[in-house]
């Protein structure tokens, strides 16, 4: 594999990068449609990478776990 590929490590830390986006975004209060719609988006790239980490090999598809294995943030 080479440098630019993307591997399960990455998926992984991508998507838990991803799921730190949401819980924050979730923690203000109010809400509108259109932060709705940025919490929907970025849990639809979520559920892709989730996607391509099955493709590359890989089991666990929950972000929070990758980002509690990968001990992040």
């Amino acid at each position: 594999m080479g440098p630019n590929e993307l591997d399960q490590y990455g998926a992984k830390e991508i998507r838990a990068k991803i799921q730190t986006l949401v819980d924050l975004i979730k923690s203000f209060e109010g809400g509108s449609r259109e932060r709705s719609l940025v919490i929907t988006k970025l849990e639809e790239a979520k559920m892709w990478l989730g996607k391509e980490l099955g493709n590359l090999g890989g089991e666990d598809l929950n972000a929070k776990r990758d980002k509690e294995e990968l001990k992040l943030f």
